[in-house]
Formats: C-alpha cells, sequence, structure tokens
C-alpha cells in the first residue's frame, strides 16, 4: 500500500471513530504485529500541524466517540466555558480525553497568530487535561483519563469545563482566535481493577469553581477541607503543575528547586518537583515549528499513593493545603484525591506506626563573578544537590458488616532529587545549563487475601546554551511598555524525560514512556517588548531551526502487550518549514 493510501485508510478509520453508533461497536480488523503509521482508532494525528501522541495501549476496537465541547472560541478570555454532558453506560477498558484546537485571525488577510497559551479542561472540576497550545495553525493532542472512571462512566451527567486564557490585539501582532474541540474516547473492556470509588477536586478556585490553585508570594499557599468517608483504605493524590510569568521559566533562576509540597492538617504527605516543560515560545520559538518539546501539548500527571500515610490523614474533615517552595512568581497546581471505598465498612481506627521526613536540603556553591583576563565578566552557579525525603507506614483495622474486622497494612517512600549547573559569560552574552531530576515514589498495601503495590519513577533532564542579545531601552516602570528593539538569540537544547509506572496507579499494568528533543536554531530580527518577561518578534532578518523529537512507550500487563515508537525531525527557515522524517512503529502482542 502507498504512504498515501495508507493514510487515507487511517483517516478512514478517524471517521469511523465519529460516526460509528454505540450498538455497531466492532473489532478493528488488525492482526498483531508493527505497523508503519497510527493505526489505533480515535488517535490519527494526521492533517495536524502539531501533535502529542497517546504512546501507550488501546484496545483495537472502535471507541464509543462523546463529543463533549464541539467548538469552544477565546479571543479575549473572560473566564472558562462549562458544558454538560451525557456519558455512556457499559464497562471500558481505556477512557481518553482527545483535543483538538486551530486558530483564525481576527484580521482578515493577516495570518492567524498568537503566544502559546494555557489550555485546561477539568471533569466535574478535577484536572483531565493541563497542557499548552502552539502559536500558529493547528494541534492535537491525548491524555488518559481512565483515573476519572467513576465520573465518566455510568450513563450520568458530567460537567467540562474548557479554559483557554487569550487575548487578540491586532496593534501588537497578536491575531489569532483559538478554537477548541474536546472528545471523549471510550474503549469498550473490562473495567480498570484500580480505578477508584470517588474522585475530589482540590483546591476550588472560587471563581471558576474548579481545581486550581494559585500560588505566588503573598499567597503562600492554598486550603481545602475535605470530607474523607468511613471505610476508605485507600487513597491518591493527582497533581499536574505549571510555573507561569517568571516561573514559566523556573530552571533558568537561581536557585532553580521547586517543591510542590502538600500537608494534610499541617503535616506533610506529598512533593513533587515540577518538571520544567518547555512552551512552543520557550527560549526561541522556531525550535518547535513544527515540533513540539517533550510532553508540551499534554502535560504528565503525578500520581502519588499516599495510604502509608492514612494514620495521620484518618477520616472525617482533613485540611488539605499546598504551597510551593523557593516560589518567585507564580504556580498553577491542579489536583485531585483519588478514594477507594469499602461502602459496607461501618467504623475504623487509624495509626501512623512510622513516619520520617527530610528536606527539603540544599548544598550549592554560592553565585561567584569574577574578571577573566580577557576582562570578560563571568557568573558560574552550582546546586550540587536538593532533595526531599519521605518514609512511612500506617495500619488501618476496619470493621466491616457490622463486626467483622479486617486490617490494611501500607508502607512506601517518596524521594525528590536536583543537581543543576549554570554558567553565563556577559561578553559573548551565552548562558550554559545542565540540570537532573529524579523522582520516586513506591507503595505496598496488605489486604486480606490481597496485596497492592504501586510505584512511580520519574527522570528528567535539560541542558541548553542560550544567548539573548536585546538592543532596546528597557523601561523601569510597566506602563511605558511596549518599546520597540533589536536582537539576535541563539539556542542548543537537549531534554529527556523517562517515567515508569510499576505499576499504573488505576490500570495495574506496567507501564514506560521515554521522551527525549534535540534542538538548535537562531533568529535576527525587531522586537517588541511588552513585559520584561514577553516580546513579540515584529521582523525577521535571519532564521534556522531544527528539532529531532523520539518517544518510545511501552505497556505490558494481563491482556496488554504493546510497543510504540516515533521519531520526528522538523525543520525550519522562516517562513518556510517541513517534517523532514517522521517514523512510526507500533507493536502488539
Amino acid at each position: 500500500m502507498s504512504s498515501k493510501a495508507w493514510t487515507a485508510a487511517v483517516l478512514l478509520i478517524g471517521v469511523l471513530v465519529a460516526s460509528t453508533p454505540a450498538a455497531a461497536l466492532v473489532p478493528i480488523p488488525l492482526p498483531p504485529g508493527e505497523y508503519s503509521y497510527e493505526v489505533r482508532p480515535g488517535l490519527s494525528t494526521s492533517g495536524y500541524w502539531a501533535w502529542g501522541d497517546y504512546p501507550y495501549y488501546v484496545p483495537l476496537k472502535t471507541p464509543i466517540a462523546v463529543v463533549a465541547a464541539k467548538d469552544v472560541v477565546s479571543a479575549n478570555f473572560t473566564g472558562p466555558v462549562t458544558l454538560t454532558i451525557e456519558t455512556p453506560t457499559g464497562s471500558f477498558e481505556r477512557i481518553l480525553m482527545r483535543v483538538d484546537v486551530w486558530m483564525e485571525s481576527a484580521i482578515p488577510g493577516r495570518p492567524a497568530v498568537n503566544y502559546d497559551r494555557p489550555l485546561w479542561v477539568w471533569v466535574n472540576g478535577a484536572p483531565a487535561f493541563i497542557g499548552t497550545t502552539v502559536q500558529r495553525f493547528n494541534e492535537t493532542a491525548f491524555q488518559d483519563v481512565t483515573y476519572l472512571y467513576p465520573l465518566l462512566a455510568g450513563g450520568g451527567t458530567v460537567n467540562v469545563t474548557v479554559a483557554l486564557p487569550n487575548w487578540v490585539l491586532p496593534s501588537w501582532g497578536l491575531t489569532g482566535i483559538f478554537h477548541v474541540r474536546v472528545t471523549l474516547l471510550y474503549y469498550p473492556g473490562p473495567k480498570p481493577p484500580y480505578a477508584p470509588d470517588e474522585v475530589v477536586p482540590l483546591w476550588i478556585n472560587p471563581s471558576w469553581g474548579v481545581a486550581r490553585a494559585i500560588i505566588r508570594p503573598g499567597k503562600e499557599y492554598a486550603s481545602q477541607i475535605v470530607d474523607i468517608p468511613v471505610g476508605t483504605y485507600r487513597i491518591a493524590l493527582l497533581l499536574y503543575t505549571e510555573g507561569a510569568a517568571y516561573d514559566e521559566f523556573f530552571y533558568y533562576q537561581i536557585p532553580p528547586d521547586r517543591y510542590v509540597i502538600v500537608e494534610a492538617n499541617g503535616t506533610t504527605v506529598a512533593f513533587v518537583q515540577p518538571y520544567p516543560y518547555m512552551f512552543t515560545g520557550s527560549l526561541n520559538p522556531l525550535l518547535w515549528r513544527p515540533v513540539p518539546g517533550v510532553r508540551t501539548l499534554a502535560f504528565e500527571p503525578h500520581f502519588i499513593d499516599l495510604t502509608p500515610l492514612m494514620g495521620i490523614i484518618g477520616t472525617g474533615k482533613v485540611n488539605f493545603t499546598v504551597t510551593v517552595y523557593n516560589t518567585l512568581r507564580y504556580w498553577n497546581i491542579f489536583a485531585a484525591l483519588l478514594l477507594y471505598v469499602d461502602e459496607d465498612v461501618v467504623y475504623s481506627e487509624y495509626k501512623q506506626i512510622y513516619y520520617n521526613i527530610e528536606g527539603p536540603v540544599r548544598s550549592e556553591n554560592t553565585t561567584v563573578a569574577w574578571v577573566t583576563e580577557d576582562n570578560v565578566t563571568v557568573y558560574n552557579y552550582t546546586l550540587n544537590y536538593s532533595y526531599m525525603k519521605l518514609e512511612a507506614a500506617s495500619v488501618q483495622v476496619h470493621w466491616k458488616y457490622w463486626g467483622q474486622p479486617y486490617t490494611v497494612t501500607a508502607e512506601g517512600s517518596m524521594y525528590n532529587f536536583m543537581a543543576a549547573t549554570q554558567i553565563y559569560d556577559e561578553n559573548e552574552e551565552w548562558s550554559n545549563l545542565t540540570l537532573s531530576q529524579t523522582w520516586s515514589y513506591n507503595a505496598s498495601i496488605f489486604m486480606p487475601f490481597k496485596k497492592i503495590e504501586w510505584g512511580e519513577a520519574w527522570q528528567g533532564s535539560l541542558s541548553s546554551k542560550y544567548g539573548f542579545v536585546i538592543n532596546a531601552p528597557i523601561p523601569e516602570n510597566p506602563e511605558d511598555y511596549p518599546v520597540e528593539g533589536n536582537f539576535t538569540l541563539y539556542t542548543e537544547l537537549t531534554q529527556t524525560l523517562k517515567i515508569d509506572r510499576m505499576p499504573h496507579l488505576v490500570t495495574g499494568t506496567f507501564r514506560s514512556l521515554e521522551e527525549g528533543v534535540n534542538a538548535t536554531g537562531f533568529i535576527n530580527g525587531t522586537i517588541r517588548l511588552i513585559s520584561p518577561t514577553a516580546g513579540i518578534i515584529t521582523g525577521i532578518t535571519g532564521t534556522y531551526g531544527e528539532n529531532v523529537k523520539t518517544i518510545t512507550g511501552s505497556e505490558h500487563g494481563p491482556r496488554v502487550s504493546f510497543q510504540f515508537t516515533r521519531i520526528i525531525h522538523g525543520w525550519n527557515e522562516w517562513p518556510q518549514w517541513s517534517i523532514l522524517e517522521d517514523k512510526m512503529t507500533i507493536k502488539y502482542g
């Protein structure tokens, strides 16, 4: 089959997903083997300028497609849009959320251009899709939302809320109006073995009514009292993090370590170091035309099993608090509790038998400045390490069926580590950054006749050589913006992320993801500065951008054996761009 014919076949599958009624669901006739293009139903990225792949297993069955938001328009943002949908009945092995975005220009005859904007979707207030947009054309990305099973399955109604903060200012070159379509893809099959019983959004934003905590100096924490029901034998935290303003570039700050710290009734029960997602405007916009960075369009959530801390959390009213250690400007935190509840339990006792926490602990070389023999001022900063560590164990005794007790024992640990080095050469106007991060969480839960094990390990790295010279007056007062100037920008960047879920908290399968990008490029031209951290390119005299991204994913477990690889090579010289290479391998069985 020719490549064009194969693409047509893939597009046909996409049409079937959108039009096949539930009663006509049939297996897709694809035997186990290797495929060179995305052949899985509902997941084709054909026709999209930028995309975020789904690198894990889905059944080879036509999914039920429920359009949750057909066309949400964001020109000048005034608040999120909430729509109500009916969820399908039946049993589903996996539920995905597909988010498609496209742009139109507010000015006829001019191209649609805007910043990379945050893009958020919630289901009944719980975070479902946290990501960003590209700055031109269209995009598509996927998120696994099987963890929202009790909200999304069962035939009831749910609210889907979409927010894309945007504004249109043609005089500044911001002409792009965004359109968003949200589709839920339900793949029929057995219900996941560890789907939660309840999902409780955390840190509800009072203006929007959805889970979104805003943490910044002067508002150092957010809190919410949650009623944990009697009979809760397992509890997990779902957490997304997103830096904004200066903290969008926290990896270039000194020091760069951040910890999102969660407390229950004043005691630390969880923490993560945010991953440095690179938006499509980060460092050099042309690095990401049209291939976005690591997980840029759809961020990865953290799943943290809190069951080893149930002796601290307990039941009844619990005050959960979140803060960000060392924040500079502000952070968006999106979270929910996943509760596992035995409704037959009428009484519970919880005891914390072990709890030990260390950190944050930091070892660093103080930023130094000196003048070399060539009369060049050089700054050198090294964060040798920054870490937090927690170990805990608890015992729960539940009285079930009015007098029959059973005991649940849980133990686990969390560990975060960061190291970073940054060198700045004033004469050559470049900075050289290296950064490495490690997160790991694990838990074992012992129940009568059953043992539940869970683990999640992340490893991230970033190295960048970056130079940005601006020849423009820098206003002291914000009201004096915008100002015009010239600029030269040069970037080399390598970034990786590796996640192992052993097994996944909800599906019970073993998942592995490795994603990496190598990018290099430069831009010369004119710029309009609209704030100390943001500018609009108004003219270009020379450009070059190249980006190679590799994605590998695998998933294994009962009834599941799957491998995925994709290599994409993008290139551009303004205004031209192309995909020089796009290879995909999908293997079932």
